[in-house]
Order: C-alpha cells, then structure tokens, then sequence
C-alpha cells in the first residue's frame, strides 16, 4: 500500500509546478480530470451522439460541450479533460455502457497527459496544414 504522507507531498509538490521559458510555459492546474474514451463499435459516432447526447468532435477537432472540453484522437477514441468531477461523470456514464474508459488518477500525470495530448493534437493540425499548402 502506498504511503499516504509521500503521496500528499507530491500532490503539493505538483500543485506548485510552474516552469517557464523560451516560449514554453508549463503550469499545474488544480483539480483537473482527464480521460480518453474508446468505443470499439461498427459505428462509434454514433455510438458517442446517443450515449452523450451530442455530436462528437470531427477529426482533428475539439469541442466544449459544457464543463468538459472533448479533443478527437483518432476514429473511435476522444480525450475529455476539465473540472475532475465533471470528467469523472462522462467517464461513469460511458463506462456503465461498457465502453473502454482510461483515467488518470493523479494530478501530474493528468497535466502531462493534457500537455502531451495538446502538443500532439497542434502537431497534427500543423502537418496537416502543411501538407494542403504544399497542394
């Protein structure tokens, strides 16, 4: 079992993170949530549309329904991230459909994952980008 008293100290330590420099800013963010969801079905936008009740993000693209924003990463698989209790409830409510839901549990690799997400979604759009331009 995991010392309570070291996983309260990283806890702090994380929510004091802040690292800036060279157009880079890396900051700690509170009670954040995050989880990927991946629906392994024929049709998993529509799979998404009933369970959510609203249209999933198109490829590429994120969209803000409400307290959880929700980023596409590939067919069939969404990152939602927000307030933690919010993410929690999306999260709850696609697994009780039997849908594959991945969540960070600690603050700092929640941060990571959002950074690491955000940095590949921006490389995606700018290849992407670059590839119509050369066109």
């Amino acid at each position: 079992m995991a010392d309570t008293g070291a996983i309260t100290l990283a806890l702090a330590a994380a929510n004091d993170l802040l690292v800036e420099g060279a157009g880079v800013r890396f900051a700690a963010e509170t009670q954040l949530g995050i989880t990927k969801l991946q629906i392994l079905v024929a049709n998993p936008d529509a799979w998404f549309e009933q369970a959510l009740g609203i249209k999933p993000p198109s490829a590429l693209t994120e969209i803000e329904p409400g307290p959880v924003a929700i980023a596409w990463l590939a067919p069939g698989e969404w990152l939602v991230t927000g307030d933690a209790a919010d993410v929690e409830r999306v999260r709850t409510r696609c697994a009780s459909k039997r849908v594959s839901c991945m969540s960070a549990q600690t603050p700092t690799a929640r941060r990571c994952r959002r950074t690491l997400a955000s940095a590949l979604l921006w490389r995606r759009r700018s290849t992407i980008s670059s590839a119509a331009a050369r066109r």
